[in-house]
Protein backbone atom coordinates (compact mmCIF):
# COMPACT_ATOMS: atom_id res chain seq x y z
CA UNK A 1 0.00 0.00 0.00
CA UNK A 2 1.37 3.40 -0.92
CA UNK A 3 0.59 6.76 0.60
CA UNK A 4 -0.58 9.08 -2.16
CA UNK A 5 -1.71 11.97 0.09
CA UNK A 6 -1.03 15.38 -1.40
CA UNK A 7 -1.95 18.68 0.26
CA UNK A 8 -4.29 21.04 -1.56
CA UNK A 9 -2.35 23.19 -3.98
CA UNK A 10 -5.34 25.12 -5.35
CA UNK A 11 -8.21 26.88 -3.56
CA UNK A 12 -11.26 24.73 -2.85
CA UNK A 13 -14.26 25.72 -4.98
CA UNK A 14 -17.90 24.68 -4.95
CA UNK A 15 -19.92 23.50 -7.98
CA UNK A 16 -20.57 27.14 -9.01
CA UNK A 17 -16.91 28.13 -8.83
CA UNK A 18 -17.17 30.01 -5.51
CA UNK A 19 -14.45 29.69 -2.89
CA UNK A 20 -15.09 27.18 -0.11
CA UNK A 21 -13.83 27.80 3.42
CA UNK A 22 -12.09 24.74 4.87
CA UNK A 23 -13.82 23.65 8.09
CA UNK A 24 -13.23 21.05 10.76
CA UNK A 25 -16.18 19.81 12.85
CA UNK A 26 -15.82 18.01 16.18
CA UNK A 27 -19.03 16.72 17.80
CA UNK A 28 -18.88 15.14 21.25
CA UNK A 29 -20.97 14.12 24.29
CA UNK A 30 -23.87 12.95 22.15
CA UNK A 31 -26.88 11.93 24.25
CA UNK A 32 -30.11 10.48 22.87
CA UNK A 33 -33.30 10.26 24.94
CA UNK A 34 -36.88 9.28 24.20
CA UNK A 35 -39.01 12.29 23.31
CA UNK A 36 -42.48 13.30 24.48
CA UNK A 37 -44.17 11.01 21.94
CA UNK A 38 -43.41 7.49 20.72
CA UNK A 39 -41.89 8.69 17.42
CA UNK A 40 -39.74 11.50 18.83
CA UNK A 41 -36.19 11.63 20.19
CA UNK A 42 -34.22 14.34 21.97
CA UNK A 43 -30.56 14.53 20.87
CA UNK A 44 -28.04 16.77 22.65
CA UNK A 45 -24.38 17.34 21.80
CA UNK A 46 -21.49 19.76 22.09
CA UNK A 47 -19.44 20.96 19.14
CA UNK A 48 -16.30 22.77 18.05
CA UNK A 49 -16.03 24.21 14.54
CA UNK A 50 -12.78 25.57 13.16
CA UNK A 51 -13.01 27.62 9.97
CA UNK A 52 -10.25 29.10 7.85
CA UNK A 53 -10.92 31.71 5.16
CA UNK A 54 -8.42 32.28 2.40
CA UNK A 55 -5.57 31.41 4.79
CA UNK A 56 -5.86 34.86 6.38
CA UNK A 57 -8.80 34.64 8.80
CA UNK A 58 -9.65 31.95 11.31
CA UNK A 59 -12.74 31.44 13.44
CA UNK A 60 -13.52 29.03 16.24
CA UNK A 61 -17.11 28.27 17.25
CA UNK A 62 -17.84 26.29 20.43
CA UNK A 63 -21.31 25.47 21.61
CA UNK A 64 -24.20 23.23 22.52
CA UNK A 65 -26.87 21.79 20.23
CA UNK A 66 -30.24 20.26 21.03
CA UNK A 67 -32.30 18.59 18.29
CA UNK A 68 -35.75 17.05 18.38
CA UNK A 69 -36.04 14.25 15.83
CA UNK A 70 -39.32 12.78 14.65
CA UNK A 71 -39.83 9.53 12.73
CA UNK A 72 -41.94 10.21 9.60
CA UNK A 73 -42.63 7.40 7.12
CA UNK A 74 -39.71 5.40 8.51
CA UNK A 75 -37.18 8.30 8.28
CA UNK A 76 -35.89 10.58 11.03
CA UNK A 77 -36.65 14.25 10.33
CA UNK A 78 -35.56 17.33 12.29
CA UNK A 79 -38.62 18.67 14.11
CA UNK A 80 -36.77 21.31 16.14
CA UNK A 81 -33.27 22.63 16.73
CA UNK A 82 -31.61 24.91 19.27
CA UNK A 83 -27.97 26.00 18.98
CA UNK A 84 -26.23 27.96 21.72
CA UNK A 85 -22.74 29.41 21.19
CA UNK A 86 -20.51 29.64 24.27
CA UNK A 87 -19.33 33.11 23.27
CA UNK A 88 -21.45 36.24 23.12
CA UNK A 89 -19.07 37.75 20.57
CA UNK A 90 -17.88 35.93 17.45
CA UNK A 91 -14.22 36.80 17.13
CA UNK A 92 -12.14 36.28 13.99
CA UNK A 93 -8.45 36.82 13.53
Amino acid sequence: MTDNFQPYSEPLVDKDGGLVSPRIFVVTNIEVEAGPSLNEYKVESYFIIYQSRLETKEALFVGYRSDRLRRVNGELKIAGRKIVLDSGILATS
